[in-house]
């Protein structure tokens, strides 16, 4: 193999039904190379370093095992349990040989982020009289100055009509939108939208179904109190989500409210009627000051429907008064999204203070309350708002507690509650329970970046499918790195076609350059689409969803910089981290990046420079077992040939796991699976046809697969 030249290997490790006969699938550049067969006994991945470029047989400073360390440089290594396609393995090198894999759409095509809820592409809400369609218009064509978005929506049973319906009209470059389409109660709908610029431009149609509610029905806010959202000096906020309205046309929120006295015969109408559907907040004055009250709330249709009551108490206030944020139906929680929570209010009454601060204290489920308070946000008059984001992690259970101090040094009464954060360890293909926070990270950007893959041409839809994207500075596409606020790429995220957020892993940053990013497909086919969201002007941009590697038990992008000792990386959630030998050297054209020279041949000199990763854990064995897929870049260096180590397990040679990529005469390559010894048995040597040395050249030279049993 020459020099000069990288090569994919993968190595598919099997057994044959009866259990105990290994079999090997051998790729060369993803092409299937060998199939080899033979007997042997079932590997024992005992708990032991992992050696990638060396054996861990020997004393890896020792000299016993020099002539087969691996002579020259190694990218991308990864290793996942069980075994993968043919196809998955062609396309994981053409996304990184192939240029053309993935392409940016060019600048002069129109695109809309749709919103999605509950599944239903562009449409955000379904109520009573309406469906909501919702986005944000994420791209225009060269000569685009505006565009409009169209509609079709019919009744199960009737046909499709046949021309579009403008929805939203002279909409402009990141314009978001929403707009309601009106509906019968109770009825099955399908529907149709798309975009349509004003030079003959247009996206492509999505569609969906949706059925429109038609009961009475509300569900009341329990903030402060069941039904009961907040409570001042003279007034208490009655609020809750009307869900249905069923056949009326209105309806209207109804309490009674009593002191040391008996229940009141009537009932008082609290607020105007209300007219459609969504979240509601109505009041009711005239209380007295520091005062205890029963009440019983109740909702009337305009029909003659009623709800049932509910009741409870409450007392007036007269001091500091703040009307907590409730957006996540959380007392002091706005929203919840990736690596952060919005949280505030708004400040009701300042008592006998000049102006307040709102503290707040937050802390992980099973860890400690912290002693002191930390600041939300200060020098708040009345009707000021407070809005402001908490860092938090993923996948984590919260506490916390809220309170306002005003200047002289009065306080509120405290509000507390727990939350859980979103996982960043996603499921299949659903990385949020609905689209609505997908929407949210959607329209916290303001640049967008289309792309599609067009370079797969396997049969199978792959899931789960880690995706090579490049950018370059000042591309033709309008990319720039100047229009990121925060460094190093941070406010950016990925959204697949439903406008879901899925995961990213930065390989290489370079602003001066191209830069390289892993974006993990739910599913990928040829003419997948999926956007890059950028520019957010968050003090803490919205997070991603992580595992980019999910399937994967290592994954070592061997990107790490610098020469000697070096901690190379695992970017699965193992964390199956290695170091380098004080010899290792970092080498700047890597296949994906940067990658590391393992050892060096120079006559009859050598240099070695290999990695272990630490498995004290005992990771690999409970994870991987005896079905797994390796792969790995590789580039041999000129010098003598030898059986060289790829990655290598155990410390005996009895029951190892090795596999060796052999170099002759800088022109071909050898690959070795080794199974343990069985007694009796011997070496054989199979045939078999690897690629030349240019990537997809058509010439073909002969070279040795061996397996040892």
């Amino acid at each position: 193999q020459n020099d000069s030249v990288w090569k994919k290997v993968d190595l598919v490790w099997k057994y044959a039904t009866n259990g105990n006969t290994p079999v090997v699938n051998i790729y060369t550049n993803g092409v299937l190379d060998e199939v080899m067969t033979k007997h042997g006994v079932p590997v024992r991945l005992e708990n032991a370093n992992i050696g990638i470029g060396c054996s861990t047989q020997d004393n890896p400073n020792g000299t016993n095992s020099k002539g087969r360390r691996f002579n020259g440089s190694m990218d991308e290594v990864r290793l996942r349990p069980g075994i993968v396609s043919d196809d998955w393995i062609n396309a994981d090198f053409e996304t990184v040989n192939n240029e053309s894999f993935v392409t940016i759409a060019p600048p002069d095509v129109l695109a809309v982020a749709w919103a999605e809820t509950s599944g239903m592409i562009g449409v955000t809400n379904v109520t009573l009289h309406a469906a909501v369609v919702g986005g944000v218009v994420s791209c225009f064509g060269s000569n685009t100055t505006v565009c409009v978005i169209q509609g079709k929506f019919w009744k199960e049973g009737e046909s499709e009509p046949t021309g579009w319906t403008n929805l939203v009209e002279n909409l402009a470059l990141h314009a978001e939108f929403e707009v309601s389409v009106p509906c019968l109660d109770g009825a099955s709908y399908s529907y149709k939208l798309r975009a349509v610029d004003d030079v003959g431009g247009e996206t492509e149609v999505v569609s969906g179904t949706f059925t429109t509610p038609t009961s009475l029905d509300v569900t009341w806010a329990e903030m402060y109190t069941v039904g009961v959202t907040n409570v001042f000096e003279h007034t208490a906020v009655i609020g809750g989500t009307l869900n249905d309205m069923g056949s009326s046309a209105s309806v209207t929120v109804e309490g009674k409210f009593w002191h040391g006295e008996t229940e009141p015969e009537e009932w008082t109408t609290v607020g105007e009627p209300l007219l459609q559907t969504g979240p509601f907040s109505v009041s009711v004055s005239g209380l007295a000051v520091h005062m205890s009250y029963s009440y019983k709330l109740r909702v009337v249709g305009s029909s003659g429907a009623v709800t049932d009551p509910i009741s409870g108490t409450f007392t007036t206030r007269d001091e500091l008064t703040v009307t907590w944020a409730a957006g996540a139906e959380l007392p002091g929680i706005a929203r919840i999204s990736y690596g952060y929570v919005v949280a505030g209010g708004t400040v009701h009454d300042l008592g006998d203070s000049t102006s307040c601060r709102i503290v707040y204290k937050l802390w992980i489920d099973g860890e400690t309350e912290p002693t002191s308070w930390t600041l939300l946000s200060g020098n708040l008059v009345e009707n000021d708002t407070c809005s402001e984001s908490i860092p938090v992690l993923d996948g984590s259970t919260y506490h916390y507690k809220f309170k306002a101090v005003g200047d002289n040094g009065e306080e509120t009464a405290e509000v507390s509650g727990m939350f859980e954060t979103m996982s960043a360890v996603s499921t299949e293909t659903q990385y949020y329970d609905d689209g609505t926070d997908a929407y949210w990270v959607v329209k916290e950007f303001e640049r967008y970046l289309p792309f599609t893959v067009t370079g797969y041409d396997g049969a199978e839809t792959l899931t789960n499918f880690p995706v090579l994207v490049e950018v370059r500075k000042n591309d033709t596409n309008g990319f720039s790195y100047d229009d990121f606020y925060h460094t190093g790429g941070r406010d950016m995220a990925f959204v697949d076609e439903k406008g879901r957020v899925i995961p990213h892993e930065i390989d290489t940053w370079n602003p001066n350059g191209m830069s390289l990013i892993w974006v993990r497909l739910p599913e990928m086919k040829n003419g997948t689409k999926f956007t890059m969201c950028y520019r957010s002007p968050l003090v803490n941009p919205p997070a991603d969803p992580g595992n980019t590697f999910e399937r994967y038990v290592g994954v070592w992008h061997m990107s790490e910089r610098g020469d000697g000792i070096v901690q190379i990386q695992d970017s699965t959630v193992n964390k199956l981290n290695g170091e380098t030998h004080a010899n290792s050297l970092a080498y700047s054209s890597g296949r994906i990046g940067y990658a590391r020279r393992v050892a060096q041949h120079s006559g009859t000199s050598s240099t070695y420079g290999h990695i272990l990763i630490n498995d004290h854990d005992d990771i690999l064995r409970t994870s991987v077992g005896n079905v797994f897929t390796y792969s790995c870049w590789s580039k041999l260096a000129d010098g003598k040939p030898g059986w060289a180590y790829l990655v290598a397990r155990k410390r005996e040679d009895a029951g190892a796991l090795k596999m060796f990529l052999r170099g002759v005469e800088r022109t071909s390559s050898r690959v070795s699976a080794k199974t343990p010894t069985r007694a009796g048995a011997s070496s054989t040597r199979t045939e078999m046809s690897t690629p030349s040395s240019a990537p997809g050249a058509a010439v073909r030279r002969r070279a040795t697969i061996r397996i040892s049993t």
